[in-house]
């Protein structure tokens, strides 16, 4: 004999009670003697789009932290070092060269 066990939404099932035990929920048996056979449910306590949603923040979580140990972090403001000073020297222009005559 087969007995399948389906949720209801909302529920979840938690296994079989009685003539038959396990969790799974499609089972094959022989019947031997009269015995109930009980399917036992629950209220499911979140719905499963919760759980997708945790999992979305635990990759992007993991992938941050591999992208910082990869890349390094960002420079704190006293890993800064100042540039030197670079004076350049300006060539003068014609106009100027005309002003000094």
């Amino acid at each position: 004999m087969n007995v399948t066990a389906v949720a209801a939404e909302g529920y979840r099932f938690d296994g079989w009670k009685g003539g038959i035990t396990g969790s799974q929920g499609n089972m094959s048996f022989v019947a031997t003697s009269t015995e109930a056979i009980i399917a036992e449910f629950s209220e499911s306590s979140q719905p499963w789009w919760i759980w997708v949603v945790v999992g979305l923040a635990v990759l992007l979580t993991v992938g941050l932290l591999i992208y910082r140990a990869k890349f390094g972090r960002a420079k704190k403001v006293e890993d800064h070092q100042p540039q030197p000073n670079v004076e350049q020297e300006i060539a003068p222009s014609p106009e100027d060269e005309k002003m000094k005559k």
